[in-house]
């Protein structure tokens, strides 16, 4: 039978109580049960500054799903408290920004701390802010508050008692500051191998710590710990805790500190196991996206056990949000051998199939990388004006890009390790990225759905490199960015029908370059940001040394890229994050390849042009004088309007035509391709139809009238 949650959970969170204690808050665990403990609490400022609080915990049966429960039993008046009742958001899961299975137990404690050691406490209420000197002033007066303190006894951890009235007394040790704010202090009961038994009184001492924070000794180990080898700095390391070691500067600049503090945080958020433990597999949560045609998405990054998910059920984030299926991520050698088996199945879950086979692999992990880069460019449309407006970010677009760079991330260094460890799939990717290489009719939509998902293949693909500097070698990102235009076509024709009439080769339309930006640049931005990632993201050495986490600096980088992609005004942005390098007559490349980009477009089926050289060109015209005329065109000084065309494959529909040019030619062929939708294209087919039996009618008159004058 497994071992309840609370008891796995509760023995840990002691541990690291007990590791590093907390100023002002002791812990006494009862003896008989585990589960209740003394807490006593002494505000280091504020009203009750000097006073020793004491409070009762009981761990329920459900923790750390449900929060302690704490009642106080020195009732000193306070807005939040009702008798030994404690309001406290940290001790209610029931509403947003209340207490979750992340927060340890000593995380709650200083909670209450603080709710005791403030000046002011607002009211969730409306009730506003209310000045705690005041508030006990105005319900004690004169009295003061030691004298409410002071009637509470416990004899199980000694408050108000004397120590001598108390079995098992704490020995007497010089070293211990004999203060009245010294009392227990970083209690707990468990050992450090994690036997289950409580400590006695006499480890409830603890001995005074000398203080070296003194500016010039600090220097003095910053300037030692330089000298120091890796080696020696990680020996060091593994003895302190994280304030410690960040207080050291020494440590800052080293990715093997980086990585030992990224260890400590890589512990399953609801049984505070780490990956380092035996049979412990770690991995986040994913849903199939509704709104996506039920495509896999991740929905937490909040680090969590296969032992919670599937043995406790426990299937929910920090926040509260639900998820149905649990991914292991890969993290190390190690890690990554005990979670494959489990990889597999919970992958072939998430497409609903029984066999393992390499296709499993493409049709998610690509797929979620996506989603992750879709997700951010989102998150960055909703908050745009206030991003480009400050000189920062907002603090939910800088929370959107680090979770959407992590999820990038730690989803990359999986799908790497997987077609490492697998021949077949790094066969079937290295064929997929050769085939778009080799072949341009193999670039297409049918071949390749998805360019941000094919991205992804470039990431793990051998031998292939993304802008060359040996110009004989596939220049992968100009066939990119080529296919990426080709399939924007369509949405630039359809804000722009001239740009589909093809000026000569000696003319550079600055039109043409101008009016397509500002067509692609919405459509463009998902490409640019998932071009950002790869480029961030293509070292596999690094992401194994972080244990598949993104660095601090790619978060930096990621918010400027982000800021550089939106307040483009010119192809410039684009040319340099796809890496490509235009000379002087950079202007004459470009319009041949948003030229060439229309004509693949048209031949591969992603549009159909309907209209004729000479009415393209007499759209053309309106908007651009200067663009020279297709050969044999004839000036008819536009007699009748140009009609709308869709471009879209399979709608033949005719419109009205827009204010703009007219036109006169085959008029009565374009009348058998008219579908009247609306009151209007009836009126406008009418209008056209009796200009033509008007012609024909005079033209019959015509003839009749030269028949008799011949007569």
């Amino acid at each position: 039978m497994a071992t309840p949650p609370w008891k796995v959970r509760l023995h840990r969170d002691l541990k690291d109580l007990a590791k590093e204690p907390l100023k002002g808050i002791d812990v006494v665990v009862d003896e008989q049960d585990m589960q209740r403990m003394c807490l006593v609490l002494s505000p280091l400022c504020g009203p009750y500054q000097g006073l020793k609080l004491h409070l009762d915990v009981k761990i329920p049966a459900k923790y750390p799903t449900d929060p302690p429960k704490v009642t106080i039993q020195t009732p000193v008046p306070h807005p939040n408290v009702i008798g030994s009742w404690i309001c406290c958001d940290i001790l209610n899961h029931q509403f947003f920004g209340g207490y979750t299975p992340g927060y340890l137990l000593g995380y709650v404690f200083l909670q209450l701390l603080s709710l005791f050691s403030s000046d002011n406490i607002e009211q969730s209420d409306g009730g506003g802010n209310v000045n705690l000197q005041s508030y006990s002033k105005m319900y004690l007066g004169p009295r003061g508050l030691k004298p409410l303190v002071e009637r509470y006894r416990c004899p199980k951890c000694g408050f108000n008692v004397s120590f001598s009235a108390v079995d098992t007394a704490v020995i007497k040790c010089k070293e211990i500051e004999k203060k009245e704010d010294t009392n227990l202090f970083g209690v707990l009961g468990l050992d450090v191998d994690g036997d289950e038994d409580v400590l006695p009184l006499e480890a409830l001492a603890r001995p005074k710590r000398k203080q070296h924070g003194k500016p010039a000794l600090k220097n003095v180990v910053d300037m030692m710990c330089e000298r120091l080898n890796v080696d020696c700095r990680m020996e060091i390391i593994d003895k302190l805790d994280d304030r410690e070691i960040m207080s050291v500067k020494a440590f800052d600049k080293s990715v093997e500190i980086y990585t030992r503090l990224l260890e400590r945080r890589l512990k399953c958020f609801f049984l505070r196991k780490t990956f380092r433990e035996k049979d412990v597999v770690l991995g986040i949560g994913v849903n199939l996206d509704s709104l996506n045609k039920l495509k896999p998405t991740v929905v937490s990054l909040d680090v969590l056990s296969h032992e919670s998910f599937s043995v406790y059920s426990h299937n929910k984030s920090l926040l509260g949000v639900s998820f149905q299926y649990f991914l292991p991520l890969a993290l190390d050698d190690e890690h990554f051998k005990r979670a494959k088996g489990l990889m597999q199945s919970s992958l072939m879950n998430l497409v609903h199939v029984k066999t393992w086979s390499p296709q499993v692999v493409l049709e998610t992990l690509p797929v979620m990388m996506n989603l992750m880069v879709l997700r951010l460019v989102q998150s960055c449309d909703r908050h745009k004006a206030s991003f480009l407006k400050s000189s920062g970010s907002s603090h939910q677009l800088m929370k959107a890009s680090e979770f959407a760079l992590e999820g990038y991330c730690l989803l990359y260094h999986l799908f790497s390790k997987l077609v490492r460890d697998d021949q077949e799939l790094a066969n079937l990717i290295q064929q997929k990225v050769q085939d778009f290489i080799d072949n341009i009719e193999l670039r297409g939509k049918n071949a390749v759905p998805d360019l941000g998902e094919f991205l992804t293949y470039l990431l793990v693909t051998k031998d292939v490199e993304w802008q060359p500097k040996d110009k004989e070698k596939p220049q992968v990102s100009k066939m990119f960015l080529g296919e990426s235009l080709t399939r924007r076509v369509l949405w630039c024709l359809k804000d722009f029908p001239h740009l589909a009439y093809i000026e000569p080769e000696n003319y550079p339309s600055e039109l043409r370059i101008r009016q397509t930006f500002q067509a692609c640049k919405t459509s463009m931005k998902l490409i640019l940001f998932q071009v950002n990632f790869f480029n961030m993201t293509r070292s596999t050495e690094e992401f194994d040394q972080r244990y598949g986490f993104p660095s601090e600096a790619m978060t930096k980088k990621l918010m400027r890229l982000m800021k550089d992609v939106y307040k483009a005004r010119d192809w410039d942005v684009y040319f340099r994050i796809f890496g490509l390098e235009f000379d002087s007559g950079w202007k004459w490349q470009l319009v041949r390849l948003l030229k060439k980009s229309i004509e693949s477009s048209e031949k591969r089926g992603y549009h159909v042009l309907r209209y004729t050289q000479s009415e393209l060109y007499e759209l053309r015209r309106a908007v651009e004088p200067t663009c020279p005329p297709p050969q044999g065109w004839v000036n008819n000084c536009g007699k009748y309007p140009v009609p709308q065309k869709s471009f879209f494959p399979g709608d033949e529909t005719l419109r009205p035509p827009k204010k703009g040019p007219l036109f006169h030619e085959e008029l009565t062929k374009d009348m058998s391709m008219y579908k009247a939708r609306d009151w209007e294209s009836e009126l406008y087919e009418l209008r056209n139809w009796l200009v033509l039996l008007q012609k024909d009618v005079l033209t019959a008159v015509a003839k009749l009238w030269a028949v008799n004058l011949q007569g």
